[in-house]
């Protein structure tokens, strides 16, 4: 995640214990990147 926050990403959501992954429950985070407004 630090890969993605540091490249302008930020967290929207967490879904928390939403799959199981080698018989653990996994976590989702939802990362945006918002870019400026045009004004034409």
């Amino acid at each position: 995640l630090a890969l993605h926050y540091s490249a302008g990403f930020r967290t929207v959501g967490i879904r928390e214990r939403i799959a199981q992954h080698h018989g653990a429950w996994r976590d989702t985070v939802f990362l945006e990147r918002r870019r400026a407004c045009d004004d034409n």
